[in-house]
């Protein structure tokens, strides 16, 4: 028993530095990676069902916040790289179609602390600079993948960028690390000029970052 009640201490002694909420400028680097559950807007989209792919990314939020005793209040701008996945098949067919996309990610979170909980909401624009459309028919297939660069997908899309939000639970342990959860919202607005659909996703995920 002393045992557990020492163990106690010391953990409550090591989060006792990251209560009291700062006031000031900022860093918060991110490491999101979850599931990515694709979805399909259009005139065949009945025939659409959702398929799941990975998704990864790295983000750096520089912003200002503002500490009232252990409760912290702020705004950040979010910058990075993310790797976005549309992934779904089709009713009653064999096989997994899609597309991935390596995208610049701006955007705007804004942040509430409370002792030793983040909640952060916001939202913002990718902008695909790279990526490929798959097809595998089904698993004794190879598949075919068309790669595209930056050129390529601003001649085969309309308005190429994915308007994004997101809501975000995180926990802010000893040394200034966090972990977390997180779920987002790719809207669908990157429209294809050659068929007739939009893409769009539900993000899933978990989220490790650090604070300077």
């Amino acid at each position: 028993m002393k045992k557990i009640i020492a163990i106690a201490c010391l953990i409550i002694v090591a989060l006792s530095g990251n209560l009291m909420a700062k006031t000031g400028f900022e860093v918060n680097v991110l490491f999101p990676f979850g599931v990515s559950l694709g979805t399909y807007t259009g005139n065949t989209a009945k025939n659409v069902k959702s398929d799941a792919g990975f998704e990864f990314g790295i983000h750096v939020i520089p912003g200002y916040y503002l500490g009232i005793s252990n409760i912290g209040l702020g705004i950040g701008l979010d910058i990075g790289y993310q790797k976005d996945v549309f992934a779904f098949g089709v009713k009653g067919v064999q096989g997994r179609y899609g597309a991935s996309f390596d995208s610049f990610n701006l955007g705007l979170m804004p942040r509430i602390d409370v002792g030793f909980i983040s909640i952060s909401v916001g939202g913002g624009f990718k902008f695909p600079i790279a990526g490929l459309m798959y097809s595998k028919i089904n698993s004794d297939s190879i598949g075919s993948a068309s790669m595209y660069d930056t050129k390529t997908i601003y001649r085969e899309f309309n308005k190429p960028f994915i308007p994004y939000v997101k809501v975000a639970l995180d926990f802010i342990l000893p040394l200034n690390l966090t972990a977390g959860i997180y779920i987002s919202y790719d809207i669908p607005f990157m429209e294809s000029k050659t068929y007739d659909f939009k893409l769009s996703s539900v993000d899933l995920g978990a989220q490790l970052g650090i604070r300077f």
